[in-house]
């Protein structure tokens, strides 16, 4: 008896995260067709900048 209500158990925690994934939304987007929205300051240009006397700064000291 204990065995089948283990097995009962599982298969249901099972079918729990079956269902838990379904209901969620999908990630996937048709590349070439959709594009992914990107805020304007996501992407930048990686510049190494100058001090005022024209040494160049750290690239933590913008």
């Amino acid at each position: 008896m204990p065995r089948i209500g283990r097995a009962v158990w599982s298969t249901l925690v099972g079918l729990g995260v079956v269902l838990g994934h379904a209901r969620r939304t999908r990630d996937t987007i048709q590349y070439p067709e959709e594009m992914v929205y990107l805020p304007p300051r996501y992407r930048g240009r990686i510049v190494l900048t100058r001090d005022p006397a024209g040494e160049e700064r750290c690239v933590a000291c913008y």
